[in-house]
């Protein structure tokens, strides 16, 4: 069986960072364990800290969408300053995914324009560099690009690794759901 710190290592986190050399900060929602990222001021290699599982929030005013670590109070939108604070959505949640999904595809014209994560440098990111292509492509419980065409000699091992995690998760996601709407109605 997965394990929460197994799934969480296939996908980015959200992550503090401070460089040691010229201690300049700064926070990541593509920080990888075992993966740091260049300091943008001194090029020091920095790994994060206080790695944590990046949730979706969603503006019910503007549509736009972002990930951070989790608020129990809320977000509040900085697009758009709304006064309403911005309840965390759980990626892994089966009825918070299925609203995620529903909204990019609702709102992707206003999604695709702006990005309020900010720009990820992946000449920084050493998960980029490893990859050989950017680590933002990696998502949706495992690996984006695979489940479509089969492996090739060029595939990393821990792209099959992530194909193989992001399959068997989603089958767990899928059958537990089943179970309880199975078991629902029985009642």
């Amino acid at each position: 069986m997965f394990t929460n710190d197994t799934l969480l290592k296939t996908r980015p986190q959200y992550g503090n960072f401070q460089c040691s050399h010229c201690g300049r900060r700064w926070k990541s929602t593509k920080a990888w364990d075992n993966h740091g990222q260049n300091c943008k001021q001194c090029d020091t290699l920095v790994y994060p800290t206080n790695l944590s599982k990046n949730f979706v929030y969603i503006c019910d005013d503007c549509h736009m969408m972002w990930h951070s670590c989790h608020s129990d109070l809320g977000l509040s939108c900085e697009n758009c300053n709304s006064s309403v604070l911005i309840h965390p959505r759980d990626p892994d949640d089966w009825e918070d995914q299925k609203f995620i999904n529903m909204h990019k595809s609702q709102y992707k014209d206003v999604l695709n324009a702006m990005n309020p994560n900010g720009t990820h440098n992946e000449s920084l990111c050493q998960k980029c560099r490893d990859l050989g292509r950017p680590c933002r492509e990696i998502e949706n419980h495992g690996l984006k690009k695979s489940l479509n065409r089969p492996f090739s000699d060029d595939d990393s091992e821990d792209d099959m690794i992530f194909a193989t995690v992001s399959i068997v998760f989603c089958i767990i996601m899928f059958l537990s759901h089943r179970k309880i709407s199975l078991h629902e109605s029985k009642h």
